[in-house]
């Protein structure tokens, strides 16, 4: 498990909402805790447009990707390894696994990075 106000795991699970200034998950509310699916997968192709459309150098465009295809593949390990929602990939997920809306539409924000690739 994971205690909220402490550090994350070492292997990454997704964008948390919260982080405060010490590296911690910023346990104030509900929402700060959580990894939303869909809104990690929307910051993991902004990313990838940022780094193709930035005016950035090529080592920063080389390392916002790897970064975007890490951030994305929180996801992956958080809600397909490590909890097993499979299809059901909820809306948000906490570090314990702790879920709301399993079936969630808004994971499908997957295929915004396929866009950023492919235009």
């Amino acid at each position: 498990g994971h205690a909220p106000g402490s550090a994350l795991p070492a292997e990454p699970i997704g964008a948390v909402n919260g982080m405060r200034p010490d590296g911690s998950v910023d346990a104030s509310c509900l929402q700060s805790r959580e990894v939303w699916t869909g809104t990690t997968y929307a910051l993991a192709a902004g990313m990838l447009a940022e780094a193709r459309d930035g005016g950035l150098t090529s080592e920063e465009q080389e390392e916002l990707r790897r970064m975007a295809f890490a951030t994305a593949g929180g996801v992956h390990t958080g809600a397909w390894q490590r909890f097993g929602y499979w299809f059901a990939t909820p809306e948000a997920y906490e570090m314990d696994g702790r879920y709301r809306s399993l079936g969630y539409m808004r994971p499908l924000a997957v295929w915004a990075m396929e866009f950023v690739l492919r235009a």
